[in-house]
């Protein structure tokens, strides 16, 4: 698959994450509530980057060819996503930086989700000897771990008790559950005997023959 180029990507996304966090910081002041609506702020931005190179190839998988753009843009997200995140990070660092180090429980369960960003990142830029279906599987453990990592971050909230949290949570917290849904059902159907990857075919050096040979996973 072909690599679409990224930086433009990854520069507006920290260009979006950095002037939102600027922005609330000239609103609300650098303390506790301006760092905590930044970080708020800037992981939704995050997400929305995060959610179309999570379901990318799941959809692909479902819906066939038309796909496959966007499937071909999973790298580019993920990327971009990586940046935004970085920005995030920093926010985090600077909270506990003013004195309001957030609990040990969400170093563990955040701390995982960003290494696991930092981890897909490095590999989108390299190659590991591992077998198609060794590397696909690592992916998919590091991309779930994240989207979960994120419902937990938008389920924290009880995103029914008032007006905010039914405009601020449960819209993030249910694209979170679906997502991670339809990445799970999408794992079962690819492990059913016989699957084939739905997309197009391309015909290598060695014929048709060959071609359809790799469509098999």
């Amino acid at each position: 698959m072909r690599r679409e180029p990224a930086l433009p990507a990854i520069a507006a996304a920290l260009a979006l994450n950095a002037g939102l966090a600027g922005a609330v910081f000239a609103g609300f002041g650098a303390g506790h509530r301006g760092t905590v609506i930044a970080l708020q702020l800037t992981a939704r931005a995050a997400f929305l980057c995060f959610l179309p190179a999570y379901i990318a190839g799941p959809l692909a998988i479902w819906l066939g060819p038309r796909l496959h753009p966007l499937r071909r843009q999973a790298r580019t997200f993920g990327l971009a996503f990586a940046a935004a995140e970085t920005i995030h990070l920093l926010l985090v660092a600077w909270l506990c930086w003013i004195g309001h180090t957030p609990p040990l429980a969400t170093f563990v369960v955040f701390g995982v989700a960003a290494a696991w960003v930092a981890w897909l990142a490095a590999l989108s830029f390299t190659t590991l000897p591992l077998s198609g279906w060794l590397w696909w599987s690592a992916r998919r453990i590091g991309a779930n771990y994240i989207a979960f990592a994120f419902l937990v971050d938008f389920s924290a909230t009880d995103p029914f008790r008032n007006a905010k949290g039914l405009i601020f949570y449960l819209p993030f917290a249910s694209l979170s559950a679906a997502a991670i849904l339809l990445s799970l059902i999408t794992t079962l159907r690819r492990a059913a005997p016989g699957f084939r990857v739905n997309r197009p075919m391309t015909v290598p050096p060695g014929g048709p023959a060959s071609a359809r040979g790799k469509l098999r996973l």
